[in-house]
């Protein structure tokens, strides 16, 4: 049986997970805000023209870059993007749904958000800043919550300025064990170089089981990067997963994954990622989500979960809002209809009260599961 996490091992008193980006002038509470600063050389992309000839929706790009922090950690900066809308006569921007993990080994943040760019295949505009949320960490970034803003140099190199809320919150609120064995795993070479290569697409849908007996699925989508095999089990995929326990209760984690040799389990060592997000009694849910292989096929999850909110977070609001007619998009990515692998995208307009209207476009992509 594993463990609790490396993660929260390495983790001893608030102060020295937190002295490991504070300033060297005194302890900082874990409610403290904490700057970081990554700077990353140009980036490797890989892009795949997966609809129509051209710019077009469900381009897949995915991109890696070495990737250095303002206190001296290394490591590797990991971004995929999907094309969500494309420029035309009325908006003359093109916007791509983008996960982006920064990636120190046992430590590492999870972000995300929209990428605009006003020149069709171009990246974002040279000096003009780009707002990504913090959704979670592993190790020393373990439930962290907060904002990057990212900026891209006129020579294509990149810097990451992280405000970070959270840092150092180590106390354990809940620990869960459970199993998962057989099921469905699904991967679609979108890209044509082997399994789990450069934008490649893995779907799972595998049941799992507390000590309990309780049942659940667990739900995934990953995407392969362009990089070499990774001594930490192989090639490198970032992805989404929901563990899904029944009666609405969710979680939801997303991170760097390794891929053994032939694209298939096992994975050699113990994983992290970062648990984002919840539903029902997981709800704000944040810590670390760690899985390992036992044998015989069997993958065990550890699930610790982070008590407390840092101050600044958005808690407690309550935001109604109302939203016309959904117009989708299916992307039939592999031909055979609607099924998997395969994207639905949408991009609604949404008026949402807090006081006063506003007006926010969110834009979302879906790959399908398994029913």
């Amino acid at each position: 049986m594993l463990s609790v996490p490396r993660a929260l091992r390495a983790l001893s008193p608030v102060v020295v997970a937190a002295a490991l980006v504070a300033p060297a002038t005194g302890a900082v509470r874990a409610t403290d805000p904490v700057t970081l600063v990554v700077d990353s050389p140009p980036l490797t992309m890989t892009m795949l023209d997966l609809r129509d000839a051209g710019p077009s929706l469900a381009d897949l790009r995915v991109f890696h870059a070495p990737a250095t922090t303002s206190d001296g950690r290394t490591g590797t900066r990991w971004l995929t993007s999907i094309t969500d809308d494309v420029i035309d006569a009325e908006d003359p921007t093109e916007d791509r749904f983008g996960l982006l993990v920064l990636d120190f080994g046992a430590d590492t943040i999870t972000l995300a958000g929209i990428d605009s760019v006003d020149a069709a295949g171009a990246t974002i505009t040279a000096g003009a800043p780009l707002s990504r949320a913090i959704l979670g960490g592993t190790g020393a970034f373990a439930g962290v919550r907060g904002e990057a803003v990212t900026t891209r140099n006129a020579d294509g190199s990149y810097r990451d300025e992280l405000t970070i809320l959270g840092m150092g919150m180590t106390q354990v609120a809940e620990t869960l064990r459970y199993t998962t064995a057989g099921g469905a795993r699904h991967d679609l070479d979108l890209g044509g170089d082997g399994a789990m290569g450069a934008g490649d697409v893995r779907v799972t849908d595998l049941p799992f089981a507390l000590a309990d007996g309780t049942a659940g699925r667990s739900l995934g989508v990953d995407i392969g990067m362009a990089g070499p095999d990774d001594e930490r089990g192989g090639r490198p995929q970032i992805g989404l997963l929901v563990h899904d326990f029944g009666n609405g209760d969710r979680l939801f984690a997303a991170g760097v994954s390794f891929a053994s040799e032939g694209g298939r389990p096992p994975i050699e060592r113990p994983l992290d990622r970062a648990i984002i997000g919840g539903t029902g009694r997981f709800a704000g849910a944040r810590g670390t989500l760690t899985s390992a292989d036992v044998g015989d096929g069997v993958v065990e999850y550890v699930a610790t979960l982070l008590a407390g909110i840092p101050e600044g977070a958005a808690s407690g609001r309550s935001l109604t809002g109302e939203a016309p007619t959904t117009v989708l998009s299916d992307e039939d990515l592999v031909g055979d209809g609607m099924g998997l692998g395969d994207l639905r995208l949408w991009q609604d307009p949404i008026t949402v009260e807090i006081g006063r209207a506003h007006v926010l476009t969110p834009v979302t992509a879906t790959s399908r599961m398994p029913s």
